[in-house]
């Protein structure tokens, strides 16, 4: 399975699971995104002022977004005046998800594989790029997203033609030590947690108790929806506690905090795009795929809980 590079801004590559570390490493199975630093190489710091760091990020995240575009393009066979496919093209699978759910996507991958009978392409990309990769490119057969909204929105603009519910992921507080929700508000207390725009922000603020949410939000002072990443500053010391989807293996290792609110969870769907050249009835196996017992076994490991079979197809 080939991974397309992410074109996430705080970061050039695409390489762990869930926290998008490293520069790229083919050997690994992804291909990071940017030239690899020289270790030995100084240092120089900027001297330019605002209004020049402004522009030369602006020119650099242009052109992250467009070597992006460009290797999807590439690897999907599209370009020139023709939209059709190449050949090579047909025996792959193009998949789209956020990086956050990177993980669920590859977790995903051996079944998806069998069912198609393709090779999977997995394009990790930064939610708010997602849509607009979708709707420039025309191109592509599989998105897995963590928001139902960003659902409705390809749904309304035609840009869906059908769905299955895999299943929903929880929020849980995290910490190294004993602790209680009323912690998270103390003003001595470091706390992470997800952007406010993010599906772990959003789903965040509907978790939290309403006496005490505008506390512990204020006290959230590194957001991130980067599991992986709240974790590490969590294990250096740097964080007192963090707030991050909840999977198996975080109780062998932290003290964990649930909530009790219905609203800490957040759906994540399997959708397949109107634009998928993808023979109706393999794009069914697919969907029916994503739903089997090893499917189900394999996503839960990601802390992915499955759901009532009457809410999982559209």
């Amino acid at each position: 399975m080939a991974i397309l590079p992410s074109n996430n801004s705080d970061s050039l590559s695409a390489g762990s699971a869930l926290s998008g570390e490293g520069v790229g490493d083919p050997s690994k199975g992804w291909v990071g995104l940017g030239p690899v630093p020289d270790p030995g190489s100084p240092r120089r710091a900027w001297s330019g002022t605002p209004q020049q760091s402004r522009r030369v990020c602006s020119a650099c995240g242009f052109w992250r977004w467009a070597l992006a575009l460009i290797a999807v393009a590439a690897l999907t066979g599209c370009g020139g005046r023709s939209p059709r496919r190449s050949a090579g093209a047909d025996s792959r699978l193009l998949v789209y998800c956020p990086r956050p759910a990177r993980a669920v996507a590859l977790a995903l991958k051996p079944m998806i594989e069998s069912a198609s009978r393709r090779e999977m392409i997995l394009a990790p990309m930064r939610g708010a790029d997602l849509l607009s990769a979708i709707k420039g490119l025309r191109e592509g057969d599989l998105v897995i997203c963590r928001d139902g909204a960003f659902r409705r929105r390809l749904e309304r603009e035609k840009l869906a033609a059908a769905s299955v519910l895999l299943g929903t992921m929880s929020v849980v507080a995290v910490s190294r030590r004993p602790f209680s929700l009323a912690d998270l508000g103390r003003s001595d207390w470091k706390i992470g947690g997800g952007k406010a725009s993010g599906p772990l922000g959003e789903t965040l603020k509907r978790a939290l108790p309403p006496d005490m949410a505008g506390a512990i939000w204020a006290n959230i002072g590194f957001h991130s929806e980067r599991t992986g990443e709240l974790l590490r500053l969590l294990d250096l010391g740097g964080l007192d506690a963090v707030l991050v989807w909840e999977t198996p293996k975080l109780a062998e290792k932290y003290r964990l905090l649930r909530f009790a609110s219905p609203g800490d969870r957040c759906d994540v769907f399997l959708v397949r795009l109107a634009c998928s050249r993808l023979p109706r009835a393999d794009a069914e196996a697919v969907l029916r795929a994503a739903r089997s017992a090893e499917a189900t076994a394999a996503l839960q490991a990601c802390g992915v809980r499955t759901v009532r079979r009457d809410r999982g197809r559209k």
